[in-house]
Protein backbone atom coordinates (compact mmCIF):
# COMPACT_ATOMS: atom_id res chain seq x y z
CA UNK A 1 0.00 0.00 0.00
CA UNK A 2 1.21 3.50 -0.84
CA UNK A 3 2.39 5.93 1.83
CA UNK A 4 -0.37 8.32 2.88
CA UNK A 5 -2.83 6.65 0.55
CA UNK A 6 -5.84 8.97 0.53
CA UNK A 7 -9.48 8.69 -0.36
CA UNK A 8 -8.79 10.63 -3.56
CA UNK A 9 -6.10 8.09 -4.48
CA UNK A 10 -8.74 5.38 -4.06
CA UNK A 11 -11.13 7.35 -6.29
CA UNK A 12 -8.43 7.79 -8.98
CA UNK A 13 -7.69 4.07 -8.94
CA UNK A 14 -11.38 3.35 -9.44
CA UNK A 15 -11.53 5.83 -12.35
CA UNK A 16 -8.63 3.98 -13.98
CA UNK A 17 -10.50 0.72 -13.41
CA UNK A 18 -13.64 2.11 -15.11
CA UNK A 19 -11.62 3.33 -18.08
CA UNK A 20 -9.93 -0.04 -18.46
CA UNK A 21 -13.15 -2.06 -18.22
CA UNK A 22 -15.36 -0.05 -20.62
CA UNK A 23 -15.39 1.30 -24.16
CA UNK A 24 -14.17 4.93 -24.40
CA UNK A 25 -17.61 6.53 -24.75
CA UNK A 26 -19.07 4.34 -21.97
CA UNK A 27 -16.11 4.99 -19.69
CA UNK A 28 -16.44 8.77 -20.08
CA UNK A 29 -20.13 8.62 -19.15
CA UNK A 30 -19.48 6.47 -16.08
CA UNK A 31 -16.53 8.56 -14.91
CA UNK A 32 -18.53 11.80 -15.30
CA UNK A 33 -21.39 10.36 -13.24
CA UNK A 34 -19.00 9.04 -10.61
CA UNK A 35 -17.17 12.35 -10.25
CA UNK A 36 -20.40 14.33 -10.20
CA UNK A 37 -21.92 12.42 -7.29
CA UNK A 38 -18.54 12.27 -5.52
CA UNK A 39 -17.86 16.03 -5.73
CA UNK A 40 -21.44 17.22 -5.21
CA UNK A 41 -22.93 14.77 -2.70
CA UNK A 42 -20.38 12.50 -1.02
CA UNK A 43 -17.96 15.24 0.02
CA UNK A 44 -20.93 17.19 1.38
CA UNK A 45 -21.86 14.23 3.58
CA UNK A 46 -18.22 13.87 4.66
CA UNK A 47 -18.15 17.47 5.91
CA UNK A 48 -16.98 19.61 2.95
CA UNK A 49 -19.39 22.53 2.48
CA UNK A 50 -19.66 24.73 -0.62
CA UNK A 51 -21.08 28.26 -0.44
CA UNK A 52 -24.06 27.10 -2.50
CA UNK A 53 -24.28 23.28 -2.45
CA UNK A 54 -27.07 23.23 -5.05
CA UNK A 55 -25.24 25.40 -7.60
CA UNK A 56 -23.53 23.94 -10.67
CA UNK A 57 -20.00 22.63 -10.05
CA UNK A 58 -17.18 24.90 -11.21
CA UNK A 59 -13.57 23.90 -11.73
CA UNK A 60 -12.71 25.66 -8.48
CA UNK A 61 -15.35 23.57 -6.68
CA UNK A 62 -13.88 20.37 -8.13
CA UNK A 63 -10.34 21.38 -7.09
CA UNK A 64 -11.55 22.15 -3.56
CA UNK A 65 -13.34 18.80 -3.33
CA UNK A 66 -10.20 16.96 -4.51
CA UNK A 67 -8.09 18.83 -1.97
CA UNK A 68 -10.57 17.82 0.75
CA UNK A 69 -10.51 14.15 -0.31
CA UNK A 70 -6.71 14.20 -0.19
CA UNK A 71 -6.93 15.01 3.54
CA UNK A 72 -8.91 11.83 4.26
CA UNK A 73 -7.31 8.40 4.61
CA UNK A 74 -8.44 5.65 2.24
CA UNK A 75 -9.92 3.69 5.14
CA UNK A 76 -12.70 6.31 5.26
CA UNK A 77 -14.20 4.42 2.33
CA UNK A 78 -16.39 2.68 4.93
CA UNK A 79 -17.99 6.07 5.70
CA UNK A 80 -18.90 6.75 2.08
CA UNK A 81 -22.33 5.01 1.97
CA UNK A 82 -23.47 6.93 5.05
CA UNK A 83 -22.07 10.17 3.60
CA UNK A 84 -23.92 9.48 0.35
CA UNK A 85 -27.21 9.10 2.18
CA UNK A 86 -26.55 12.24 4.28
CA UNK A 87 -25.67 14.28 1.20
CA UNK A 88 -28.86 13.18 -0.55
CA UNK A 89 -30.87 14.28 2.49
CA UNK A 90 -29.10 17.66 2.76
CA UNK A 91 -29.76 18.43 -0.90
CA UNK A 92 -33.29 16.95 -0.87
CA UNK A 93 -32.36 14.89 -3.93
CA UNK A 94 -35.25 13.25 -5.79
CA UNK A 95 -35.65 9.50 -5.65
CA UNK A 96 -35.05 9.23 -9.38
CA UNK A 97 -31.66 10.96 -9.05
CA UNK A 98 -30.76 8.82 -6.11
CA UNK A 99 -31.51 5.66 -8.06
CA UNK A 100 -29.41 6.98 -10.96
CA UNK A 101 -26.31 8.14 -9.11
CA UNK A 102 -26.10 5.97 -5.97
CA UNK A 103 -24.98 2.80 -7.81
CA UNK A 104 -21.81 4.58 -9.02
CA UNK A 105 -20.65 5.18 -5.45
CA UNK A 106 -21.78 1.81 -4.19
CA UNK A 107 -19.94 0.11 -7.06
CA UNK A 108 -16.85 2.01 -5.97
CA UNK A 109 -17.14 0.68 -2.44
CA UNK A 110 -17.77 -2.87 -3.66
CA UNK A 111 -14.71 -2.68 -5.94
CA UNK A 112 -12.65 -1.33 -3.00
CA UNK A 113 -13.21 -4.51 -1.00
CA UNK A 114 -10.91 -6.40 -3.35
CA UNK A 115 -8.09 -3.86 -2.87
CA UNK A 116 -5.21 -4.38 -0.47
CA UNK A 117 -5.77 -1.01 1.24
CA UNK A 118 -9.36 -1.80 2.21
CA UNK A 119 -9.60 -2.11 6.05
CA UNK A 120 -9.82 -5.74 7.14
CA UNK A 121 -12.19 -4.87 10.01
CA UNK A 122 -14.77 -3.62 7.52
CA UNK A 123 -14.79 -6.61 5.19
CA UNK A 124 -18.27 -8.04 4.74
CA UNK A 125 -19.22 -10.91 7.04
CA UNK A 126 -21.50 -12.28 4.31
CA UNK A 127 -18.44 -13.79 2.62
CA UNK A 128 -17.74 -16.07 5.59
CA UNK A 129 -18.41 -19.77 5.11
CA UNK A 130 -19.91 -22.42 7.37
CA UNK A 131 -17.91 -25.41 8.51
CA UNK A 132 -19.23 -28.78 7.29
CA UNK A 133 -22.64 -29.37 8.92
CA UNK A 134 -23.66 -32.90 9.82
CA UNK A 135 -27.19 -33.90 8.82
CA UNK A 136 -29.67 -34.09 11.69
CA UNK A 137 -30.21 -37.85 11.38
CA UNK A 138 -26.56 -38.72 10.90
CA UNK A 139 -25.29 -41.62 13.00
CA UNK A 140 -22.33 -39.43 13.93
CA UNK A 141 -24.54 -37.12 16.01
CA UNK A 142 -27.11 -39.66 17.27
CA UNK A 143 -26.50 -40.61 20.88
CA UNK A 144 -29.20 -42.25 22.98
CA UNK A 145 -29.44 -41.17 26.59
CA UNK A 146 -31.92 -43.88 27.58
CA UNK A 147 -32.05 -47.64 27.17
CA UNK A 148 -35.20 -47.58 25.02
CA UNK A 149 -34.96 -49.91 22.05
CA UNK A 150 -38.10 -48.96 20.13
CA UNK A 151 -39.97 -45.89 19.03
CA UNK A 152 -42.82 -44.74 21.25
CA UNK A 153 -46.31 -45.22 19.85
CA UNK A 154 -48.78 -42.34 19.72
CA UNK A 155 -51.97 -43.27 21.57
CA UNK A 156 -53.18 -39.88 22.80
CA UNK A 157 -56.87 -39.16 22.12
CA UNK A 158 -56.56 -36.13 19.85
CA UNK A 159 -58.91 -33.19 20.05
CA UNK A 160 -60.57 -33.97 16.72
CA UNK A 161 -61.23 -37.55 17.87
CA UNK A 162 -63.09 -36.44 20.97
CA UNK A 163 -66.87 -36.10 21.03
CA UNK A 164 -68.23 -32.53 21.46
CA UNK A 165 -69.38 -33.41 24.98
CA UNK A 166 -65.91 -34.69 25.93
CA UNK A 167 -64.21 -31.63 24.43
CA UNK A 168 -66.46 -29.36 26.49
CA UNK A 169 -65.83 -31.43 29.63
CA UNK A 170 -62.05 -31.28 29.25
CA UNK A 171 -62.17 -27.52 28.65
CA UNK A 172 -64.36 -27.11 31.76
CA UNK A 173 -61.89 -29.20 33.80
CA UNK A 174 -58.92 -27.03 32.77
CA UNK A 175 -60.91 -23.88 33.57
CA UNK A 176 -61.84 -25.36 36.97
CA UNK A 177 -58.17 -26.01 37.75
CA UNK A 178 -56.57 -22.83 36.36
CA UNK A 179 -59.05 -19.94 36.59
CA UNK A 180 -58.22 -17.46 39.32
CA UNK A 181 -61.73 -17.33 40.76
CA UNK A 182 -63.73 -20.30 39.54
CA UNK A 183 -67.20 -20.43 41.15
CA UNK A 184 -67.24 -24.24 41.44
CA UNK A 185 -63.81 -24.62 43.03
CA UNK A 186 -63.51 -24.63 46.82
CA UNK A 187 -61.76 -21.66 48.37
CA UNK A 188 -59.13 -23.94 49.91
CA UNK A 189 -58.07 -25.15 46.46
CA UNK A 190 -55.63 -22.76 44.86
CA UNK A 191 -55.53 -22.44 41.05
CA UNK A 192 -52.67 -24.13 39.25
CA UNK A 193 -50.46 -22.56 36.59
CA UNK A 194 -51.53 -22.73 32.97
CA UNK A 195 -48.49 -24.90 32.17
CA UNK A 196 -49.58 -27.41 34.82
CA UNK A 197 -53.07 -27.35 33.36
CA UNK A 198 -51.67 -28.24 29.94
CA UNK A 199 -49.66 -31.09 31.47
CA UNK A 200 -52.77 -32.48 33.22
CA UNK A 201 -54.76 -32.19 29.99
CA UNK A 202 -52.07 -34.08 28.09
CA UNK A 203 -51.94 -36.87 30.69
CA UNK A 204 -55.75 -37.09 30.73
CA UNK A 205 -55.93 -37.38 26.94
CA UNK A 206 -53.21 -40.06 26.99
CA UNK A 207 -55.16 -42.16 29.47
CA UNK A 208 -58.38 -41.62 27.53
CA UNK A 209 -56.55 -42.76 24.39
CA UNK A 210 -55.32 -45.88 26.17
CA UNK A 211 -58.78 -46.85 27.43
CA UNK A 212 -60.41 -46.28 24.03
CA UNK A 213 -57.71 -47.54 21.65
CA UNK A 214 -55.20 -49.77 23.44
CA UNK A 215 -56.88 -51.44 26.40
CA UNK A 216 -57.61 -55.15 25.94
CA UNK A 217 -59.99 -55.43 28.90
CA UNK A 218 -63.13 -53.28 29.19
CA UNK A 219 -62.20 -51.16 26.15
CA UNK A 220 -64.53 -48.20 25.48
CA UNK A 221 -65.48 -46.82 22.06
CA UNK A 222 -63.89 -43.48 21.14
CA UNK A 223 -67.31 -41.92 20.56
CA UNK A 224 -68.57 -42.99 24.00
CA UNK A 225 -65.63 -42.45 26.34
CA UNK A 226 -66.00 -39.86 29.14
CA UNK A 227 -63.89 -38.45 31.95
CA UNK A 228 -65.79 -40.61 34.43
CA UNK A 229 -64.37 -43.68 32.69
CA UNK A 230 -61.05 -42.72 34.26
CA UNK A 231 -62.37 -41.70 37.68
CA UNK A 232 -65.82 -43.19 38.47
CA UNK A 233 -68.40 -40.77 39.84
CA UNK A 234 -70.83 -41.86 42.56
CA UNK A 235 -73.30 -39.15 43.46
CA UNK A 236 -74.68 -38.81 46.94
CA UNK A 237 -78.38 -38.80 46.05
CA UNK A 238 -78.62 -42.24 44.31
CA UNK A 239 -76.92 -44.03 47.22
CA UNK A 240 -79.05 -42.46 49.97
CA UNK A 241 -81.56 -45.33 49.68
CA UNK A 242 -78.88 -48.02 49.68
CA UNK A 243 -77.83 -49.97 52.74
CA UNK A 244 -74.27 -49.60 54.09
CA UNK A 245 -73.48 -53.09 52.81
CA UNK A 246 -74.69 -52.22 49.31
CA UNK A 247 -72.67 -49.00 49.34
CA UNK A 248 -69.58 -50.92 50.44
CA UNK A 249 -70.02 -53.48 47.65
CA UNK A 250 -70.51 -50.66 45.12
CA UNK A 251 -67.29 -48.98 46.12
CA UNK A 252 -65.41 -52.27 46.20
CA UNK A 253 -66.53 -52.94 42.64
CA UNK A 254 -65.56 -49.44 41.45
CA UNK A 255 -62.19 -49.55 43.22
CA UNK A 256 -61.43 -52.94 41.70
CA UNK A 257 -62.47 -51.67 38.27
CA UNK A 258 -60.12 -48.68 38.62
CA UNK A 259 -57.24 -50.82 39.91
CA UNK A 260 -57.70 -53.24 37.00
CA UNK A 261 -57.42 -50.64 34.24
CA UNK A 262 -54.61 -48.84 36.08
CA UNK A 263 -52.63 -52.09 36.36
CA UNK A 264 -53.19 -52.78 32.66
CA UNK A 265 -52.04 -49.26 31.84
CA UNK A 266 -48.90 -49.71 33.95
CA UNK A 267 -48.12 -52.91 32.03
CA UNK A 268 -48.78 -51.12 28.76
CA UNK A 269 -46.29 -48.38 29.67
CA UNK A 270 -43.63 -50.95 30.46
CA UNK A 271 -44.23 -53.08 27.36
CA UNK A 272 -44.76 -50.48 24.62
CA UNK A 273 -43.03 -47.31 25.85
CA UNK A 274 -40.42 -49.02 28.05
CA UNK A 275 -41.38 -46.51 30.72
CA UNK A 276 -39.81 -47.61 34.01
CA UNK A 277 -39.62 -44.40 36.02
CA UNK A 278 -41.98 -44.10 39.01
CA UNK A 279 -42.02 -40.35 38.43
CA UNK A 280 -43.99 -40.99 35.24
CA UNK A 281 -46.67 -42.72 37.32
CA UNK A 282 -46.58 -39.92 39.89
CA UNK A 283 -47.31 -37.37 37.14
CA UNK A 284 -50.23 -39.40 35.82
CA UNK A 285 -51.71 -40.01 39.28
CA UNK A 286 -51.49 -36.29 40.09
CA UNK A 287 -53.45 -35.62 36.90
CA UNK A 288 -56.05 -38.21 37.95
CA UNK A 289 -56.39 -36.63 41.40
CA UNK A 290 -56.90 -33.20 39.79
CA UNK A 291 -59.49 -34.79 37.47
CA UNK A 292 -61.22 -36.43 40.45
CA UNK A 293 -61.52 -33.09 42.24
CA UNK A 294 -63.24 -31.71 39.15
CA UNK A 295 -65.54 -34.75 38.81
CA UNK A 296 -66.59 -34.57 42.48
CA UNK A 297 -66.81 -30.77 42.68
CA UNK A 298 -70.57 -30.88 43.32
CA UNK A 299 -70.30 -33.60 46.00
CA UNK A 300 -68.11 -31.71 48.50
CA UNK A 301 -68.56 -28.71 50.76
CA UNK A 302 -65.09 -28.52 52.32
CA UNK A 303 -61.68 -29.62 51.16
CA UNK A 304 -61.56 -32.37 53.78
CA UNK A 305 -64.67 -33.93 52.22
CA UNK A 306 -62.53 -35.21 49.35
CA UNK A 307 -60.62 -37.48 51.74
CA UNK A 308 -63.81 -39.25 52.80
CA UNK A 309 -64.61 -40.34 49.23
CA UNK A 310 -63.29 -43.91 48.70
CA UNK A 311 -61.90 -43.33 45.18
CA UNK A 312 -59.61 -40.62 46.58
CA UNK A 313 -58.26 -43.09 49.14
CA UNK A 314 -57.41 -45.44 46.28
CA UNK A 315 -55.73 -42.70 44.27
CA UNK A 316 -53.69 -41.46 47.23
CA UNK A 317 -52.65 -45.03 48.06
CA UNK A 318 -51.32 -45.55 44.53
CA UNK A 319 -49.62 -42.12 44.68
CA UNK A 320 -47.96 -42.92 48.02
CA UNK A 321 -46.65 -46.21 46.61
CA UNK A 322 -45.14 -44.56 43.51
CA UNK A 323 -43.63 -41.70 45.54
CA UNK A 324 -41.90 -44.24 47.79
CA UNK A 325 -40.42 -45.87 44.70
CA UNK A 326 -39.30 -42.45 43.41
CA UNK A 327 -37.63 -41.78 46.78
CA UNK A 328 -35.77 -45.10 46.51
CA UNK A 329 -34.59 -44.14 43.03
CA UNK A 330 -33.30 -40.85 44.40
CA UNK A 331 -31.53 -42.53 47.32
CA UNK A 332 -29.82 -45.00 44.98
CA UNK A 333 -29.07 -42.28 42.40
CA UNK A 334 -30.97 -44.27 39.82
CA UNK A 335 -32.12 -42.42 36.70
CA UNK A 336 -33.63 -43.26 33.32
CA UNK A 337 -30.89 -41.25 31.61
CA UNK A 338 -27.36 -42.63 31.56
CA UNK A 339 -25.57 -39.90 33.50
CA UNK A 340 -22.24 -40.93 31.98
CA UNK A 341 -23.57 -39.78 28.59
CA UNK A 342 -25.49 -36.79 29.89
CA UNK A 343 -22.54 -34.48 30.48
CA UNK A 344 -20.22 -33.26 27.79
CA UNK A 345 -16.67 -34.54 27.67
CA UNK A 346 -14.12 -31.97 28.80
CA UNK A 347 -10.41 -31.57 29.12
CA UNK A 348 -8.68 -31.81 32.46
CA UNK A 349 -9.13 -28.56 34.33
CA UNK A 350 -11.84 -27.33 31.96
CA UNK A 351 -15.26 -26.42 33.36
CA UNK A 352 -18.42 -27.92 31.91
CA UNK A 353 -19.62 -24.48 30.82
CA UNK A 354 -16.34 -23.78 29.02
CA UNK A 355 -16.62 -27.13 27.25
CA UNK A 356 -20.19 -26.33 26.17
CA UNK A 357 -19.02 -23.03 24.72
CA UNK A 358 -16.11 -24.65 22.91
CA UNK A 359 -17.93 -27.71 21.55
CA UNK A 360 -21.49 -26.46 21.05
CA UNK A 361 -22.10 -22.71 21.18
CA UNK A 362 -19.16 -21.45 19.11
CA UNK A 363 -19.59 -24.12 16.39
CA UNK A 364 -23.30 -23.21 16.23
CA UNK A 365 -22.31 -19.55 15.85
CA UNK A 366 -20.22 -20.43 12.79
CA UNK A 367 -23.18 -22.35 11.35
CA UNK A 368 -25.23 -19.11 11.24
CA UNK A 369 -23.19 -17.92 8.25
CA UNK A 370 -24.94 -17.39 4.95
CA UNK A 371 -22.65 -19.52 2.79
CA UNK A 372 -21.88 -23.21 2.98
CA UNK A 373 -18.39 -24.70 3.01
CA UNK A 374 -18.19 -24.36 -0.82
CA UNK A 375 -19.12 -20.67 -0.83
CA UNK A 376 -22.69 -21.16 -2.07
CA UNK A 377 -25.59 -19.34 -0.45
CA UNK A 378 -27.59 -21.62 1.83
CA UNK A 379 -31.37 -21.90 1.77
CA UNK A 380 -33.22 -19.30 3.79
CA UNK A 381 -34.87 -21.78 6.16
CA UNK A 382 -31.57 -23.55 6.80
CA UNK A 383 -29.99 -20.23 7.82
CA UNK A 384 -32.92 -19.37 10.09
CA UNK A 385 -32.83 -22.81 11.71
CA UNK A 386 -29.11 -22.44 12.45
CA UNK A 387 -29.72 -18.99 13.91
CA UNK A 388 -32.52 -20.29 16.14
CA UNK A 389 -30.37 -23.15 17.47
CA UNK A 390 -27.48 -20.82 18.20
CA UNK A 391 -29.62 -18.21 19.98
CA UNK A 392 -31.24 -20.86 22.18
CA UNK A 393 -27.91 -22.35 23.21
CA UNK A 394 -26.30 -18.94 23.65
CA UNK A 395 -29.10 -17.87 25.96
CA UNK A 396 -28.80 -21.03 28.07
CA UNK A 397 -25.01 -20.92 28.17
CA UNK A 398 -24.53 -17.21 28.88
CA UNK A 399 -27.00 -16.34 31.64
CA UNK A 400 -27.96 -17.71 35.06
CA UNK A 401 -29.84 -20.98 34.97
CA UNK A 402 -33.53 -20.61 34.14
CA UNK A 403 -36.30 -22.86 32.90
CA UNK A 404 -36.44 -23.41 29.17
CA UNK A 405 -40.10 -22.37 29.23
CA UNK A 406 -38.90 -18.75 29.48
CA UNK A 407 -37.59 -19.03 25.91
CA UNK A 408 -40.44 -21.19 24.63
CA UNK A 409 -43.14 -18.77 25.80
CA UNK A 410 -41.34 -15.53 24.91
CA UNK A 411 -43.52 -13.07 22.96
CA UNK A 412 -42.22 -10.58 20.39
CA UNK A 413 -44.18 -7.68 18.88
CA UNK A 414 -44.88 -7.98 15.16
CA UNK A 415 -46.09 -4.39 14.75
CA UNK A 416 -45.07 -0.98 16.02
CA UNK A 417 -46.67 2.44 16.59
CA UNK A 418 -46.94 4.58 13.47
CA UNK A 419 -45.39 7.49 15.38
CA UNK A 420 -41.70 6.86 16.04
CA UNK A 421 -40.74 7.24 19.73
CA UNK A 422 -38.54 10.23 20.52
CA UNK A 423 -35.63 8.11 21.76
CA UNK A 424 -35.28 6.18 18.49
CA UNK A 425 -32.73 7.88 16.18
CA UNK A 426 -33.72 8.67 12.56
CA UNK A 427 -31.60 5.81 11.23
CA UNK A 428 -32.41 3.47 14.13
CA UNK A 429 -34.83 0.60 14.45
CA UNK A 430 -36.56 -0.95 17.41
CA UNK A 431 -38.98 -3.68 18.48
CA UNK A 432 -41.58 -2.30 20.91
CA UNK A 433 -42.74 -4.10 24.00
CA UNK A 434 -45.84 -6.18 23.28
CA UNK A 435 -48.95 -4.10 24.20
CA UNK A 436 -50.88 -5.31 27.24
CA UNK A 437 -53.97 -6.20 25.21
CA UNK A 438 -51.88 -8.84 23.39
CA UNK A 439 -50.33 -10.27 26.55
CA UNK A 440 -51.59 -12.77 29.10
CA UNK A 441 -52.76 -10.96 32.25
CA UNK A 442 -53.76 -12.06 35.72
CA UNK A 443 -56.89 -10.93 37.53
CA UNK A 444 -55.12 -7.69 38.51
CA UNK A 445 -54.27 -6.99 34.82
CA UNK A 446 -50.56 -7.59 35.35
CA UNK A 447 -48.64 -9.51 32.67
CA UNK A 448 -47.89 -13.14 33.48
CA UNK A 449 -45.96 -14.02 30.32
CA UNK A 450 -42.53 -13.24 28.90
CA UNK A 451 -41.67 -10.49 26.44
CA UNK A 452 -38.63 -9.65 24.28
CA UNK A 453 -38.05 -6.21 22.77
CA UNK A 454 -35.41 -3.79 21.49
CA UNK A 455 -35.16 -0.25 22.83
CA UNK A 456 -32.87 2.77 23.07
CA UNK A 457 -33.88 3.68 26.64
CA UNK A 458 -34.12 1.26 29.54
CA UNK A 459 -34.80 2.15 33.18
CA UNK A 460 -33.95 5.79 32.55
CA UNK A 461 -30.61 5.08 30.85
CA UNK A 462 -29.99 5.86 27.19
CA UNK A 463 -28.37 3.30 24.88
CA UNK A 464 -27.32 5.06 21.63
CA UNK A 465 -26.81 1.75 19.78
CA UNK A 466 -29.95 0.12 21.18
CA UNK A 467 -30.26 -2.94 23.43
CA UNK A 468 -32.39 -6.08 23.59
CA UNK A 469 -34.36 -6.62 26.80
CA UNK A 470 -35.99 -9.81 28.09
CA UNK A 471 -38.88 -9.24 30.48
CA UNK A 472 -39.72 -12.34 32.52
CA UNK A 473 -43.11 -12.46 34.27
CA UNK A 474 -43.92 -16.17 33.87
CA UNK A 475 -41.43 -18.16 35.87
CA UNK A 476 -41.44 -20.20 39.06
CA UNK A 477 -39.56 -17.42 40.84
CA UNK A 478 -42.10 -14.76 39.81
CA UNK A 479 -44.07 -15.14 43.04
CA UNK A 480 -40.95 -14.39 45.08
CA UNK A 481 -39.05 -11.91 42.91
CA UNK A 482 -41.81 -10.51 40.73
CA UNK A 483 -41.11 -9.24 37.23
CA UNK A 484 -37.46 -9.38 36.17
CA UNK A 485 -35.82 -7.61 33.22
CA UNK A 486 -32.51 -8.63 31.68
CA UNK A 487 -30.47 -6.70 29.14
CA UNK A 488 -29.10 -9.09 26.54
CA UNK A 489 -25.57 -7.77 26.19
CA UNK A 490 -23.97 -7.70 22.75
CA UNK A 491 -21.01 -9.98 22.18
CA UNK A 492 -18.38 -9.93 19.45
CA UNK A 493 -16.98 -13.12 17.96
CA UNK A 494 -13.62 -13.90 16.40
CA UNK A 495 -14.95 -13.71 12.82
CA UNK A 496 -15.98 -10.04 13.25
CA UNK A 497 -19.71 -10.70 13.66
CA UNK A 498 -21.67 -10.03 16.83
CA UNK A 499 -24.64 -11.43 18.73
CA UNK A 500 -26.92 -8.51 17.78
CA UNK A 501 -26.30 -9.30 14.08
CA UNK A 502 -27.77 -12.77 14.61
CA UNK A 503 -30.77 -11.43 16.54
CA UNK A 504 -31.47 -8.86 13.82
CA UNK A 505 -31.15 -11.42 11.04
CA UNK A 506 -33.40 -13.93 12.82
CA UNK A 507 -36.07 -11.42 13.82
CA UNK A 508 -36.12 -9.31 10.64
CA UNK A 509 -34.45 -11.37 7.94
CA UNK A 510 -31.08 -10.93 6.23
CA UNK A 511 -30.53 -8.60 3.27
CA UNK A 512 -27.55 -9.35 1.05
CA UNK A 513 -26.31 -6.38 -1.06
CA UNK A 514 -25.38 -6.96 -4.67
CA UNK A 515 -27.19 -8.29 -7.69
CA UNK A 516 -28.52 -7.25 -11.09
CA UNK A 517 -31.39 -5.12 -12.34
CA UNK A 518 -33.91 -7.79 -11.42
CA UNK A 519 -33.10 -7.47 -7.72
CA UNK A 520 -34.73 -5.04 -5.30
CA UNK A 521 -33.29 -1.81 -3.94
CA UNK A 522 -32.88 -1.59 -0.18
CA UNK A 523 -34.96 1.06 1.58
CA UNK A 524 -34.42 -0.03 5.19
CA UNK A 525 -32.64 1.72 8.07
CA UNK A 526 -29.12 0.50 7.18
CA UNK A 527 -27.76 3.62 5.54
CA UNK A 528 -24.90 2.03 3.61
CA UNK A 529 -27.39 -0.24 1.82
CA UNK A 530 -29.99 2.35 0.89
CA UNK A 531 -30.56 2.52 -2.84
CA UNK A 532 -28.36 -0.50 -3.36
CA UNK A 533 -29.67 -3.60 -5.09
CA UNK A 534 -29.81 -6.88 -3.24
CA UNK A 535 -32.11 -9.65 -2.08
CA UNK A 536 -33.41 -11.42 1.00
CA UNK A 537 -31.30 -14.51 1.62
CA UNK A 538 -33.42 -15.48 4.64
CA UNK A 539 -36.64 -14.22 6.16
CA UNK A 540 -35.56 -15.23 9.66
CA UNK A 541 -38.35 -16.52 11.86
CA UNK A 542 -40.83 -15.82 9.06
CA UNK A 543 -39.28 -18.79 7.26
CA UNK A 544 -41.36 -20.91 9.66
CA UNK A 545 -44.51 -18.75 9.26
CA UNK A 546 -44.56 -17.85 5.56
CA UNK A 547 -48.12 -16.49 5.56
CA UNK A 548 -48.28 -13.19 7.50
CA UNK A 549 -51.50 -12.43 9.32
CA UNK A 550 -52.26 -8.78 8.71
CA UNK A 551 -53.77 -6.88 11.63
CA UNK A 552 -55.78 -3.64 11.31
CA UNK A 553 -54.94 -0.53 13.27
CA UNK A 554 -55.78 -0.89 16.93
CA UNK A 555 -56.63 1.68 19.56
CA UNK A 556 -52.95 2.42 20.23
CA UNK A 557 -52.15 3.16 16.61
CA UNK A 558 -50.25 -0.07 15.98
CA UNK A 559 -50.15 -1.37 12.45
CA UNK A 560 -48.25 -4.06 10.65
CA UNK A 561 -47.99 -7.81 10.52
Amino acid sequence: MRNKFTLWDAAEDHICYLQAQSLPHQAKHRVDQFQSVLFRIVVLGLGHLRPDPKAKLTQADKDAAIAFLKTLPACDIVRVPEALHLGFEMLSTSQASRNNYAPRILDWQEWSKSQSWYPESARCATDLRCPPILPEHSTAVRQKLTARTRKQICYRLKHEQQSPALQADIAAMIAFLTDGHHPERLMELKPIQGSSGKLYQRETELMLGFRSQCAEKNSIAVSEIQLTDLVPLVKEEPIEDMTPKQIRHLWLHLKQHFSDWWAEYDTFLLATSESISPRTRVSKLCALIALAKYVYRHEVTWDCDYESIPIFKVLYAHLKNEMQKAAEWTAKRRTVVNLEHKWIERREGQTTLAAIWEQIILPLQMETRLRNQWGQLRKGQAIAKSQKSFLIWHRMGSYPAARQSVLRTMKIATSCPITRPDDVPPDGWYIPKVPLEWRKLDQDHRPIDNCFYRTYTHQGQAYPEGVYVLEVCADKTAKVYGMQQYIVANQWFDDGTCLYDVYQSYLCGQWLPGGDKNDLRCDWWVQEWRGRRGRWVTKGRMEFEPEPQLQPLDSLGHAGV
